[in-house]
């Protein structure tokens, strides 16, 4: 079951109370961002993650903080962006290229993009990476 707001709530109120630092300009915004947030998911995992945070975080935890440990402890696999198959990216399609020339005339046009240089591979519709 999804917390409610209220609950989302006191699991923020509850962490202030371990970070007294922390003061947000407006409290009913930031908890409502919060509350917006986290209500799609349970409150066990809300409630473990906020005690991870209390206990790791330096500072008040930000929502991406607060997601990152609900994350860990649901063991969530995050794909590996670290290596990229560049062979495998397909040429860009030539209503592409015709969209990106004329995108770049008109910011020609208004002075925005001065950068001259000859058409690229991409251009041209040619393959970076050969086969």
């Amino acid at each position: 079951m999804c917390a409610a707001k209220y609950e989302v709530k006191q699991i923020v109120l509850d962490l202030m109370a371990s970070f007294p630092d922390w003061k947000p300009q407006n409290l009913d915004n930031t908890i409502a961002q919060y509350e917006d947030a986290f209500a799609p998911y349970p409150l066990d995992v809300l409630e473990k993650a906020a005690k991870r945070c209390r206990d790791s975080c330096l500072f008040f935890p930000k929502i991406a903080e607060i997601r990152k440990a609900i994350n860990e402890i649901h063991g969530a696999d995050v794909p590996d962006t670290s290596y990229v198959d560049w062979t495998k990216i397909p040429a860009r399609s030539e209503k592409m290229a015709e969209f990106m020339a004329e995108f770049r005339r008109k910011m020609e046009k208004k002075g925005k993009w001065n950068m001259k240089r000859p058409d690229s591979a991409l251009d041209r519709g040619e393959r970076i990476y050969p086969d």
